[in-house]
């Protein structure tokens, strides 16, 4: 498990599916190790679709291998 504890007591558990989390600091991408402030649920939505669709594609390159 990876987990981030900042100093104000808000914590990440960054193992897992991407997804986008709301923290009373704000928005944030979480999942697959990864941490990542964001402005909005969309932006982060946005970043987990295109992570999942490149992911997609590399797969599909290793299949054709």
């Amino acid at each position: 498990m990876s987990k981030l504890t900042f100093t104000d007591g808000v914590s990440f558990d960054t193992d897992g599916p991407y997804r986008v989390t709301r923290r009373k600091d704000g928005w944030y991408f979480v999942g697959g190790g990864m941490l990542c402030p964001v402005n909005s649920y969309e932006e982060g939505y946005e970043m987990k679709r295109r992570l999942e669709a490149n992911q997609a594609t590399r797969n599909m390159k290793k299949v054709r291998s």
